[in-house]
């Protein structure tokens, strides 16, 4: 695999494939093995994509994968607050102070995976509807019912 066509794809990708490590693991620093990991796989399986929407979802599904295998290889969980990469990228536009994030990323955490990966891969990622049906292999329709109710979720945790 040539270099420049790592670098591309990784300047493609990388972003979405930080920005939901980062909203599934405890710490920067695991975010990052996680972001090496997912590019590690690609530079070893070098997969082929027939569209956007495609690779895309490969991108997602494969670092959900390696988020949980980091999980599972090391005992972690996520229990520390928002850290101040994911409070950057994912402050909404409006001036919401930093006890609100912390508030709603712990509540998010809280969430059952159900629920939390989509609305991960569609604020995060963001993920159309369709592309996270095609990354949890659900339907769409599932994959909104879904958002919805983790919706619900979240703002009665907040309440």
């Amino acid at each position: 695999m040539d270099e420049r066509n790592i670098d591309q794809v990784i300047e493609a990708y990388g972003t979405l494939v930080l920005r939901i490590a980062r909203s599934r693991m405890a710490t920067a620093d695991d975010a990052e093995e996680v972001f090496q990991e997912v590019f590690i796989t690609y530079a070893r399986k070098q997969p082929v994509f027939t569209d956007e929407t495609r690779a895309r979802a490969w991108f997602a599904r494969t670092t959900l994968y390696h988020c949980r295998k980091l999980w599972r290889t090391i005992g972690r969980h996520m229990t520390e607050p928002l850290d101040s990469a994911a409070k950057s990228e994912a402050a909404p536009a409006s001036a919401a102070d930093d006890s609100t994030l912390i508030d709603l990323h712990n509540a998010l955490i809280q969430l059952p995976d159900k629920y939390q990966k989509p609305l991960v891969l569609f604020y995060y990622g963001g993920l159309s509807t369709d592309e996270i049906a095609e990354v949890l292999k659900i339907k769409p329709n599932a994959v909104r019912a879904r958002m919805t109710r983790g919706r619900q979720m979240l703002k009665e945790m907040l309440e």
